[in-house]
């Protein structure tokens, strides 16, 4: 996993592929020009419109306001993402360690958009030896804006990149728990130790369900914690 903050790779040390406008067919646009409906404000979100199919089928559903045939909004245009990325030499330093085959199976790679809106999340479908090309698979549905590159990444669950006090990564083919500690010490060999592992199983702890027609209310929930849900960024 990343160590924090200051090990993100910067954006201008990668080449960014760009979006791949085609990979789910053309987009379906709908805007409502029912005068009434129109809300006169200088050009801006003056009608409903949104986009289905397209780049937007990485959502479920395949909808959203940013994929209508006119956005609206600073720096506003139709969402896209990258379609993956080649990292200078020497930005990641393992680079020349990875095993493609793993990587594929593996690996996640976290890239925030530009101006750090929103971060993605991606697959990798494929790294290809001597260019270093990395190609995005399946993700990008975790953020509503889109752009043609990305900002600062790092790669994580794979293990030519456990190298920082805190990281893990769980082989799942010999089901092996990886664990980088502080100093390069042992990890602990009994409960009685300071140190706790959790592995999160559950996506969801608690479910409230309403609509605006029967909506959730005076719900209150007191001496008890929620922690330790599993990731849900890449379902």
């Amino acid at each position: 996993v990343s160590c924090g903050y200051g090990c993100m790779v910067p954006s201008d040390q990668a080449i960014w592929t760009p979006p791949q406008f085609s990979k789910y067919g053309n987009v379906t646009y709908y805007t409502d020009h029912n005068a009434s409906h129109t809300r006169p404000d200088g050009g801006w979100f003056e009608h409903y419109m949104i986009g289905t199919e397209g780049l937007c089928s990485v959502y479920d559903p395949p909808v959203s306001y940013w994929c209508s045939e006119n956005p609206s909004g600073g720096g506003a245009f139709a969402f896209r993402t990258p379609s993956g990325v080649t990292p200078k030499k020497g930005a990641l330093p393992n680079l020349p360690h990875y095993n493609q085959s793993a990587v594929i199976d593996h690996a996640i790679m976290f890239v925030w958009r530009p101006g750090r809106w929103a971060n993605w999340m991606f697959a990798i479908d494929d790294l290809q030896e001597g260019s270093n090309n990395f190609t995005f698979g399946k993700g990008g549905n975790q953020g509503a804006r889109g752009s043609n590159q990305g900002g600062d990444f790092f790669i994580e669950n794979f293990f030519a990149e456990l190298d920082d006090p805190n990281e893990f990564y769980y082989d799942p083919n010999d089901k092996l728990l990886y664990l980088y500690t502080t100093n390069g010490t042992a990890p602990p060999t009994s409960l009685d130790d300071a140190t706790t592992f959790v592995v999160p199983q559950l996506r969801t702890l608690a479910n409230l369900t309403g609509n605006q027609w029967h909506p959730i209310q005076n719900i209150s929930i007191t001496g008890i914690t929620f922690q330790a849900s599993r990731y849900t960024y890449m379902d």
